[in-house]
């Protein structure tokens, strides 16, 4: 997510929901088949790497996550006792024009070296999303493609080459399926295609053992690709293009929505279930010994639980008041969806929360539902989802 968008509650059982989108802000596959004890890439021309768990590379049966505002590890992030920790490069922060890398400009505060250091001090290994293209790349503004996916391969090679060794893993872009993470143009998996085609060969001889993820694909039933391209279609477009040589995991964004983790909503789209709906199309292409990696996943809060009830009538809540939950059935809901995909899912990699902290940021507007996903209050006090997650069991293996 890390994107606000609206969807309308489904109404008909038996039928596939139209998730309407009104607002938005802000080569090689691996060979380890599910249930394995470890999910690395081959290497073209080299053998498998050898297991490390000491490496930021690794992943053994299963990981957990977070979501940070800040390119940086805190107290209440290494806190919570989780694996990784996942935040956002912008390529126009990083590239302000062609082949001109700016990695730790103070002025901006951004610093990649700082980030990574502390993420690794705090025994945390680091998944990045990279987007947003620097003007000299694409027409328009915000999150659209850029005019020329070479370009985009080539700052990722930068990328990759300069935190070599550092980084567990890359996903590349954010919910290309919406057409606000598009240009506002009608999403296209054939072009999205062009992106991983050209940054993951890049990526792999900067950085052999780095992992490549797709984008985390919003888990909407899509509108016919207006606003948004359904999710499944989308995947099955994708290995059409010939993307099935160019990630070694599938993102997904399985937000739960208002239903709980382990069932389905009458509409049987808008539920954290859906990852299993999206392996099933890499299973049907033959590609199910790769992993879902679950970039971003949460319960929206209710905002008049901490006094906030006019939020709810904020434009930017327009088509949403549906999906609010009690914090305590964000706590329970959150801890639940670990619970079951450790036991039910051999396939799910990682899970990162959505999110951290995007409430305790200046830049948030206090009414965006980004900072009601939030375990953090604004003070940075724990809500009851993050003591829930802290205190709960964290087995990683089945």
């Amino acid at each position: 997510m890390a994107s606000a968008r609206t969807h309308l509650r489904p109404s008909v059982a038996g039928l596939l929901v139209t998730a309407l989108l009104t607002l938005c802000l802000t080569a090689v596959p691996s060979v380890q088949a599910a249930g394995s004890t470890l999910y690395l890439p081959v290497v073209q021309g080299g053998a498998t790497p050898t297991p490390d768990p000491s490496s930021p590379y690794y992943q053994g049966e299963f990981g957990y996550g977070i979501n940070t505002a800040f390119n940086d590890v805190n107290t209440q992030a290494a806190g919570l006792g989780f694996g990784y920790v996942k935040w956002y490069v912008s390529w126009a922060t990083y590239e302000p024009s062609k082949g001109h890398y700016f990695w730790n400009d103070a002025a901006e505060g951004r610093s990649l070296t700082n980030a990574v250091n502390k993420a690794r001090a705090a025994g945390m290994r680091i998944i990045i999303r990279v987007d947003t293209p620097p003007a000299w790349a694409a027409d328009g503004s915000g999150n659209r493609p850029p005019r020329n996916p070479a370009d985009f391969g080539d700052f990722m090679g930068a990328l990759a080459g300069y935190l070599h060794g550092r980084v567990a893993a890359y996903e590349l872009w954010n919910e290309p399926n919406l057409s606000c993470e598009w240009g506002n143009s009608a999403p296209s998996p054939e072009r999205y295609v062009d992106l991983l085609k050209a940054a993951y060969p890049k990526i792999k001889a900067a950085d052999p053992h780095a992992l490549v993820l797709t984008a985390g694909l919003a888990t909407t039933g899509g509108d016919g690709g207006v606003t948004a391209l359904d999710d499944l279609q989308f995947i099955q477009r994708m290995y059409a293009a010939g993307a099935k040589d160019y990630f070694d995991g599938l993102g997904s964004h399985p937000y739960g929505f208002a239903s709980p983790p382990d069932t389905r909503n009458p509409g049987d789209v808008l539920h954290f279930q859906r990852a299993a709906d999206q392996y099933a199309v890499m299973v049907s292409q033959g590609d199910g010994g790769k992993k879902v990696w679950a970039t971003e996943f949460g319960w929206l809060l209710d905002p008049s639980a901490y006094g906030h009830p006019e939020y709810l009538s904020s434009p930017l809540w327009n088509g949403r008041q549906w999906q609010k939950v009690s914090p305590q059935t964000q706590a329970d809901y959150l801890v639940r969806a670990f619970q079951y995909a450790h036991a039910n899912w051999p396939w799910m990699a990682v899970m990162c929360v959505f999110n951290l902290d995007f409430d305790t940021v200046s830049w948030n507007n206090p009414a965006d539902p980004m900072c009601w996903y939030s375990i953090l209050n604004p003070d940075k006090s724990p809500r009851p989802a993050y003591s829930a997650l802290q205190a709960m069991p964290k087995p990683t293996t089945r």
